[in-house]
């Protein structure tokens, strides 16, 4: 879902705009796995992953104001017929899912054809939980294991 607070959404999941002084922590913790690794990130923002092909894809891509998931229903047809497509037309693809909103969508996704990795939510009220039979967030690096799939099917690895 997106940010619910004015003026923090992007249209990315999970971003915010420059110069955006208190981190949702959410991104905090997200921010937390990729500094673990990676060293290129020299913003608290997520910008520089669309042009390495990253899709950062919210479920809702709207929400009343101070109130989250308020849209969740009137976008889940749309994004069930998003990942359709995207799983269709494309081939090897890696879906980091995650938490259950995210993790529903498994079902569009062909296992013969792309990866999914998927976890709790990076939300502080999840992030150390499981997530059905998927691990918690804060337990694993799904940057990493999102590297290493590229690496086994010779693609360049993602700059996080």
């Amino acid at each position: 879902m997106p940010y619910y607070t004015p003026n923090m959404a992007t249209g990315r999941a999970f971003d915010v705009p420059v110069g955006t002084t208190k981190l949702p922590p959410s991104l905090r913790n997200i921010l937390e796995k990729i500094s673990d690794k990676y060293t290129n990130n020299k913003k608290s923002i997520l910008e520089h992953l669309p042009e390495q092909g990253v899709v950062l894809l919210n479920t809702a891509l709207t929400v009343e104001k101070n109130m989250p998931n308020s849209h969740k229903s009137l976008w889940a047809p749309f994004t069930v017929e998003l990942i359709k497509i995207i799983n269709e037309r494309n081939n090897g693809l890696i879906f980091l899912l995650w938490g259950n909103n995210a993790l529903k969508y498994i079902p569009y996704i062909d296992y013969n054809k792309h990866v999914v990795i998927g976890s709790s939510h990076p939300s502080p009220l999840s992030n150390s939980k499981n997530c059905g039979t998927f691990p918690p967030f804060s337990e694993i690096n799904c940057f990493e294991l999102a590297n290493i799939t590229l690496k086994v099917l010779k693609e360049k690895p993602i700059l996080w």
